[in-house]
């Protein structure tokens, strides 16, 4: 770090939806503002704490977890937590004296948002979701900004500090083309977001496995499966007869988007990345998301014909199956026009001004 940089901190961590929106902002905000110094606080153990030094940003750990779901005895153990998490919030803040910081939402930007805010720290958060979590719900009112990416989620907080701008997505997602759906061989792609969906894992194999000679000729699949599954899954393909792409996470999802006719996946923010390139989708929110937000995510591709939401509770082999086939048939004219009204090209450009001038 030069002695003339000033340094802006992202308080995003826990999942994948959580650090790449924010490390796409700092990536721009590093190739347009050099004089800025961007890092990283997240949590340890998680998404971030190999994914963000490999990119060349530093990152600061906290040790904590939720408070809001899971066990008693996990809840219990994030409240315990809570008090080392905000001493170790102070001393990042003392020693990196930040001029401003930007959080994406979650348990683990509350404790040094909230800090900073108090510090008199211009602060923004982002609200990635149409359904805000509590952490964005209580920060919002100390923040100086507060930029909502589903105009849903606008009635959540105050109006003086909202903007409507987008989400933060990559630039390089913007020029995918999607395949030709011409070509006799679709390609179904299981996204279970950065940590994979063991259920979604499950019931898709399970899927391929009882109806392999329906589809053996019709389709080929690309399936992240999270770090967890990974050796399972993977197994699993060895005896399903498809040709099939099978890896923990994938870093080129652009590749991945440029050859997919259909995503089959979780409904977080990422949603409006396919969006964005015109995908098509099946999504099955997780039911035990925080304030229910992946399902009022789905709703909003779901309105415009290009997706289907299936719940947990629903899933089943047989019903996948069957809105694979319904979903691969559709003319992708049919909703392509109202998937990119969700399409924001200018989103990072026009955030990062708004933010360095708060």
């Amino acid at each position: 770090m030069s002695a003339d940089q000033k340094t802006i901190l992202f308080a995003a961590g826990g999942t994948g939806g959580h650090v790449i929106p924010a490390f796409v902002l700092a990536s721009e905000i590093r190739e347009k503002h050099p004089e800025y110094r961007c890092v990283f606080v997240g949590v340890k153990g998680k998404f971030e704490e190999q994914w963000i030094p490999a990119r060349g940003f530093d990152v600061e750990l906290l040790d904590m977890q939720g408070v809001k779901s899971g066990s008693i005895g996990k809840r219990l153990s994030g409240l315990l937590k809570l008090p080392n998490a905000f001493m170790k919030s102070k001393k990042v803040l003392d020693q990196y004296k930040p001029e401003r910081v930007f959080g994406i939402g979650g348990y683990s930007s509350g404790p040094i948002m909230l800090l900073a805010s108090l510090r008199g720290i211009p602060c923004a958060i982002i609200e990635p979701n149409a359904a805000p979590g509590l952490s964005n719900k209580i920060l919002a009112k100390f923040v100086k900004r507060v930029y909502v990416v589903f105009a849903w989620a606008n009635r959540y907080f105050p109006s003086k500090k909202v903007r409507n701008y987008g989400h933060l997505i990559r630039k390089s997602i913007f020029a995918v083309q999607p395949p030709s759906e011409k070509t006799a061989m679709k390609t179904v792609t299981i996204l279970g977001g950065s940590q994979g969906s063991m259920q979604v894992n499950d019931v898709f194999c399970t899927m391929l496995e009882q109806n392999i000679n329906e589809l053996k000729d019709k389709i080929t699949v690309i399936h992240q499966t999270g770090s967890r599954d990974y050796a399972h899954i993977a197994e699993r393909y060895q005896s399903i007869n498809v040709t099939s792409t099978v890896q923990p996470f994938f870093d080129d999802v652009e590749a991945i988007y440029g050859r997919t006719h259909l995503i089959i996946a979780r409904s977080g923010s990422s949603v409006l990345e396919f969006a964005a390139v015109a995908i098509a989708s099946i999504l099955i929110p997780l039911s035990i998301a925080a304030d229910n937000h992946q399902v009022e995510n789905a709703k909003v591709l779901v309105a415009t014909q290009g997706a289907i939401m299936i719940e947990e509770k629903d899933l089943t082999p047989a019903l996948l199956f069957e809105k694979i086939q319904s979903m691969l048939n559709i003319d992708p004219s049919q909703y392509r026009e109202q998937l990119q009204t969700l399409r924001k090209e200018n989103a990072v450009q026009e955030i990062m001004e708004d933010f360095l001038q708060l």
